[in-house]
């Protein structure tokens, strides 16, 4: 009986016994008959995980094309090709056919397209074929059935993959692609009031003949109903078989395998292929994606098949909902409430302020790193910058030279923005004296320039890049627009200006009434187009002599007010409504606004950290915070994660928002 392997490398050996670990099978990515599927770093390679027999296959970037549409091998065409970087290649079904011969179905992710490629074992490269059809068959299934190659595809036609040998090398080489029984279905997928039923076709060779086996499964479509493919019932799968008669070139039903044959469908295995979910059409897995507002749904939605990753790829989807990043690295992916742990976070400082970037530190400066594709950017340390003093608006080249910040004086980044793959901006704080400037670097650069004030400086609060110009708030919540030049002479982005654009409000940050600290927190979010400021007033209790013993009074208190930047009249407009459609996400060092649909959860919402994590060391020891919601209809505050809480300490609890699927 055949053993049943899980991805983990987890076996069951059928017809029951409890799970073992199988070390040889860890790590494959594909099946292929007895043999599993490895990448390689110049290509993949298969290996019998019973006996570890290997064999090397060549990587699907070397690809021999021929042209079939003469009736003759042309050897000019049959010249070495190098596939464009863009075209990226997948295979989606390997088959070890005999020793000297492997087959593959191999698929363009970017249209697509398929094709039939073979290769001699150990071979340097795979030869492709152009198939020369007045349409172009999109292959599903391939079947090594007495001694020849059969392909099927999308309409359950049937076809023969004829292959020569090439005489100088003893290569195999496709010459054509004929068709042998036409198709016989009538539609991919039907649908039905609430959902649809989905035809999946496999090739199946038994006791000598080849079946071909129809699996036909119902997909409920629900509105609100996320976990689409797991409702499905097993129960509901319905099966047809045919036979291949090819004498008169037709599917022929079959009611019975026979008393002893039991049909073993997988989508690897050589031998019995099984249903793919990558039969479901494009259309309908878009639509399927669409509702799944979960960005791990997405991923493990992506990760079935690679059609279904190049349908995630086509972009037109609404905003995935943010992950709630812990210090630990555990994420939360909202709305669901099940904790994941994300390895490419471990051990970040903090969060660049689009929510795609993390800050790790190093020995000579800082990392940014996106943990979804793990590209990353390097930042010079915060202790060299270029001191610039606007008061000489006469300052010329001279005035720019480099020097070494004094180590006493201290600084840290308390917010740091990617702004363009060309400037990278932060609000430096200075330990010392407690005053903050605007700094701004190109990612990559060796060095950050900053801006000294000849007037008394900003307490910056928050930064935002909005609508291409970077714009600065300080406690007063006056807004400053920050111009930005460039050195002609080595491209470097340096700071030129800082302008007033809209006025305060003269209102205090902190305030104190008897025992009480009524803490008023500012934050910049661009949503929909325009500039908010969202104001939280947090009432805390705490004795003037006594600011490391900080309590939170009930964060149902919590109190929000949201105003919209009027550049035209320089002030800010408060607005009663974020939308019916957007939720903002805030945290000290990351605000974001989302499109959302009502199924995910209710809009015209502010999602916040209980206690702002800025003023950690002023709570008490054993403080911690949790994941909040205030309502702009009526004011209440509720929980939507109500397991998940967290320390306070000096690493922030965030918000990651990743920018697709990759």
């Amino acid at each position: 009986m055949p053993l049943l392997l899980l991805p983990d490398a987890t076996v069951y050996s059928l017809p029951g016994s409890g799970p073992f670990h199988f070390p040889s099978c860890a790590g494959y990515t594909d099946a292929c008959g007895d043999c599993l599927v490895f990448s390689g770093e110049d290509g993949c390679f298969l290996r019998d995980p019973f006996s570890n027999a290997t064999v090397t296959l060549p990587p699907l970037s070397r690809i021999r094309f021929q042209h079939v549409g003469d009736e003759f091998v042309n050897e000019a065409a049959r010249a070495w090709m190098k596939i464009y970087e863009g075209e990226e290649l997948v295979t989606s079904r390997i088959m070890f056919c005999s020793p000297h011969l492997v087959a593959a179905k191999v698929e363009n992710s970017n249209d697509g397209a398929t094709q039939i490629a073979v290769c001699q074992p150990a071979a340097t490269s795979y030869w492709s074929v152009c198939v020369d059809h007045c349409r172009a068959p999109l292959f599903l299934d391939m079947v090594f059935h007495q001694g020849k190659l059969y392909s099927l595809d999308l309409d359950d036609t049937l076809f023969v993959v004829e292959m020569i040998t090439d005489p100088s090398t003893g290569d195999p080489l496709v010459s054509e692609i004929k068709e042998v029984i036409s198709g016989i279905l009538a539609w991919r997928y039907m649908p039905f009031p609430g959902g649809t039923t989905v035809y999946v076709p496999s090739l199946v060779e038994s006791c000598g003949a080849l079946l071909l086996v129809c699996r036909m499964i119902d997909f409920c479509l629900e509105p609100g109903q996320y976990d689409i493919i797991e409702d499905v019932a097993a129960e509901q799968n319905r099966f047809e078989v045919y036979e291949a008669n090819f004498e008169q070139s037709r599917w022929t039903t079959v009611t019975t395998l026979g008393d002893d044959q039991i049909g073993s469908l997988n989508r690897s295995m050589a031998e019995t292929m099984g249903p793919s979910w990558s039969d479901i059409p494009l259309d309908l897995a878009g639509r399927i994606l669409r509702h799944l507002p979960a960005y791990v749904d997405r991923l493990r939605f992506s990760a079935v098949c690679p059609e279904w990753r190049g349908a995630a790829r086509q972009g037109g989807l609404p905003p995935s909902m943010p992950l709630l990043l812990l210090p630990d690295s555990t994420v939360y992916s909202l709305p669901r409430s099940k904790p994941l742990h994300f390895p490419a976070c471990t051990g970040y400082t903090g969060v660049c302020g689009t929510g795609n970037w993390l800050v790790f530190l190093k020995e000579d400066g800082c990392l940014l790193r996106d943990p979804f594709s793990n590209e990353t950017v390097t930042l010079p340390a915060l202790s060299r910058a270029r001191l610039q003093d606007v008061s000489d608006e006469s300052s010329d080249e001279a005035f720019h030279t480099w020097i070494e910040m004094d180590q006493k004086r201290g600084v840290d980044a308390s917010k740091i923005m990617f702004c363009s793959p060309h400037l990278i901006a932060a609000i430096f704080r200075f330990k010392r004296d407690k005053t903050t400037r605007i700094a701004v670097c190109k990612p990559g650069a060796s060095s950050w320039w900053y801006i000294y004030m000849n007037y008394q400086a900003p307490q910056f609060a928050d930064i935002v890049f909005h609508q291409g110009k970077l714009y600065a708030l300080d406690c007063l919540e006056t807004l400053f627009a920050v111009a930005i030049s460039i050195d002609q002479g080595t491209g470097d982005p340096w700071v030129s200006q800082i302008q007033q654009v809209i006025g305060g409000r003269k209102v205090f940050y902190y305030d104190f009434v008897h025992d009480f600290l009524n803490l008023r927190v500012t934050f910049l979010v661009e949503s929909r187009g325009v500039l908010l400021l969202v104001c939280r007033k947090i009432d805390l209790c705490s004795k003037i002599a006594f600011y490391d013993a900080i309590e939170a009074l009930e964060t149902e208190q919590s109190m929000f007010e949201v105003y919209e930047g009027n550049f035209g009249q320089s002030r800010w407009t408060k607005v009663t409504t974020l939308g019916d459609d957007q939720v903002l996400f805030l945290s000290r060092q990351c605000c974001r606004s989302v499109s959302i649909s009502h199924n995910e959860m209710p809009e015209d919402r502010i999602v916040f950290m209980e206690n702002d994590e800025e003023y950690y060391l002023g709570y008490r020891s054993e403080a911690s915070s949790s994941c909040r919601v205030y309502d702009m209809r009526d004011g209440k505050v509720s929980t939507p994660l109500p397991v998940v809480s967290w320390k306070l300490g000096k690493v922030f609890t965030t918000w990651l928002l990743p920018a697709g699927l990759n």
